[in-house]
């Protein structure tokens, strides 16, 4: 399978946008995803999944069964986080027209605030969908377990990747400033701010979006 099927919109479009920066490293999910962790990561993820095995026979994690309305409730809080998150950043993005004439800082304010705001309110309902999942089944009480396991592993190398989004912002404004000098025709930076916050917004979701799948899936 072609390694650039799971390369997500973002990473698409800063790649479109500056073309001399390096391909991503062609490797298999296991390889990419060990240059993430370190030894000490190593250690606690091969320490923490025994424990998960353990926890799916215990008679704690034995709960109830999911109805089709809490399914559809959890589905319905999860289009409802999506469709907040994306008015906000719409909003913020057209707030200056094409943004062709409007200062980089101004723009860099608002990418960190809603950074901001998509870390806080994806993190709060991502452990939310974790507690409705422990008290389902024993199978998705060790999904969430995992979940939160990879998430202590992970998330501090995906907010380090994901500040680097507002460089590659500025960069791309500047490139837009040369071109308006030279009179060329092309998208405004305003909406390229819109796709690329609108595509980290996917990335962010991704996780809890499949959890809320999982718990779509099972049994009522």
């Amino acid at each position: 399978m072609r390694q650039d099927l799971f390369r997500s919109p973002l990473a698409d479009s800063l790649g479109r946008w500056l073309p001399e920066a390096p391909p991503v490293a062609r490797a298999d999910f296991a390889q990419r995803l060990g240059d993430w962790l370190n030894v000490a990561d190593a250690i606690a993820l091969s320490a923490g999944l025994p424990a998960l095995e353990a926890g799916v026979s215990a008679p704690a994690a034995r709960g109830r069964p999911a109805r089709a309305r809490d399914r559809q409730d959890l589905a319905d809080q999860l289009s409802s986080l999506r469709a907040t998150l994306t008015a906000s950043i719409r909003q913020h993005a057209r707030a200056d027209g094409d943004g062709a004439d409007t200062e980089f800082a101004l723009y860099l304010q608002r990418c960190l605030d809603l950074q901001r705001r998509m870390e806080l309110a994806i993190e709060a309902f991502r452990d939310h969908v974790r507690q409705t999942l422990a008290t389902t089944s024993p199978e998705l009480a060790r999904l969430a377990k995992l979940d939160a396991l990879m998430a202590r592993l992970l998330e501090p190398r995906e907010r380090q990747l994901l500040a680097t989004v507002p460089s590659f912002l500025r960069r791309r404004h500047e490139q837009r400033r040369r071109e308006a000098t030279k009179g060329a025709a092309s998208l405004s930076f305003a909406h390229e701010f819109e796709q690329a916050l609108l595509a980290e917004l996917d990335v962010r979701l991704r996780t809890v979006s499949g959890m809320v799948e999982a718990y779509a899936d099972a049994p009522t």
